[in-house]
């Protein structure tokens, strides 16, 4: 007989724990709150534009992703990226070649030969730290996890203040739109492993298809709100809510929640009041991006423009997404991304689109000028819980969440904060639990 499993939550990681659950055999059924599947992972089409609302793109270290496409047929989807990536200073955009990175900085007369050369000092703890580096479980990494000092402060100690401004710091807010003040040195380090390794990808028809079409092949219930979960014995009891405003009650074999992290305290009633806290307390940034169609496309070759304080302390960057997938603009037309930073964002969050859009264009008409006259259409896209943001000492917390957890209930969790926020984390959790759940009660 079947194990019958709910999966909470259809984004990255939920769908990729119901397809490996499925795949092995069990009776799946995939609980989404929203009205449509994707969570942060979401393309939104438009006059013919394709813009990536969620996670733009897709670094080549992604191989939990490239599994589960390969493993859904859809593969062929992946179209490699070969535009540069920008860094602006002093009113110069100065390019680093994406698929060798390390070469692109070392020529590159953005640093001084004083700065690359300090950059040699990051190489040994790199090396110390690499094993710890994963996507699996980034609270390995907590015994290098300074407490007492952030990542601005470990540059100034380390490397110096020009790689602080610009490299360290357009790096961080671009990656998890904050700054290197608020954030742990381990996040310099995992940012150096996973996302600038191996090239990048994006996906055709928009990164939104990769849950899109793998959820086509599972049982999804939209626009259904699951109000409690409750472990008894040996079954798992799923209360929910659908839009119509009716209760009711699935009792199954295994449950994987796999909501934000903020959530999962409040209807999983077997969670311990140290996980309870923790999860409660985890911080996300908030988003305010906005997607700009372009009636002309840009001469700009770079795919992201990174911008440093001294440009704008609110302007993260610039995804130039027409140059990152053949599919994302119609014929001869462009299209952009730009992103606010995190503090920016939580100071103006009762901002109309229209004020948002207004002031992000002039914001990025600084770093690219004349992108206002070419204006088509835009899209504010705002998103209460963007990424997890990390803290100095936070992975040491982490580390001591991820231990307290009970690996044999028949209730798991699933999502990017058991690492740092990326569609690769999230399918990477989702496989883990499937995996473990498959293990203990399926086989």
């Amino acid at each position: 007989m079947k194990k019958r499993a709910i999966v909470i939550g259809a984004g990255p990681a939920g769908t990729s724990a119901a397809f490996r659950l499925k795949q092995a055999g069990c009776d799946v059924r995939l609980i989404e709150r929203d009205a449509q599947v994707g969570g942060r992972t979401r393309s939104l089409h438009q006059n013919g534009f394709i813009m990536d609302i969620g996670a733009g793109l897709m670094p080549g270290t992604s191989k939990a992703v490239f599994s589960m496409m390969d493993d859904a047929d859809l593969g062929d989807m992946l179209e490699p990226m070969h535009a540069p990536t920008a860094i602006w200073r002093d009113g110069t955009l100065h390019y680093l070649e994406a698929t060798n990175m390390a070469s692109s900085i070392m020529k590159t007369k953005l640093f001084s030969l004083a700065s690359k050369f300090r950059m040699l000092a990051a190489a040994w703890p790199m090396m110390r730290m690499w094993n710890y580096l994963n996507f699996e479980n980034l609270g390995r990494s907590a015994p290098f996890d300074t407490e007492n000092e952030s990542l601005a402060g470990y540059t100034r100690r380390v490397l110096n203040q020009e790689l602080l401004d610009y490299l360290i710091n357009p790096m961080q807010k671009i990656l998890y739109v904050t700054s290197a003040e608020r954030a742990s040195i381990v996040d310099l380090f995992w940012s150096a492993k996973s996302k600038f390794a191996g090239g990048a990808f994006c996906v055709r028809g928009g990164m939104g298809r990769i849950v899109d079409l793998v959820c086509v092949q599972l049982n999804v219930s939209l626009n259904t709100e699951v109000l409690s979960v409750d472990e008894t014995g040996d079954k798992v009891e799923v209360k929910m809510r659908d839009a119509n405003g009716a209760e009711s009650t699935d009792t199954v074999d295994i449950c994987v929640i796999a909501t934000p992290a903020n959530v999962v305290p409040k209807i999983d009633r077997g969670l311990s009041p140290a996980s309870q806290n923790y999860l409660s307390t985890l911080h996300y940034s908030m988003l305010s991006d906005v997607h700009v169609q372009l009636k002309e496309r840009t001469s700009e070759r770079a795919v992201l423009i990174m911008v440093p304080d001294s440009a704008d302390k609110d302007l993260c960057g610039i995804l130039v997404d027409h140059n990152k997938g053949s599919d994302r603009a119609p014929a001869g037309k462009g299209s952009l991304s730009i992103y606010l930073h995190d503090e920016w964002v939580r100071k103006n969050w009762a901002l109309s689109d229209e004020e948002v859009f207004r002031i992000a264009m002039a914001k990025g008409e600084r770093v690219m000028p004349g992108i206002t006259k070419l204006v088509e259409g835009y899209h504010v896209q705002r998103w209460e819980f963007g990424a997890t943001i990390s803290h100095p000492g936070g992975y040491k917390k982490m580390a001591k969440f991820i231990d307290g957890l009970d690996m044999k209930r028949r209730v798991q969790l699933a999502g990017d904060y058991f690492s740092l926020s990326s569609v690769n984390a999230a399918v990477t959790s989702g496989e883990l639990v499937a995996k473990r759940l498959i293990q203990n009660y399926v086989h």
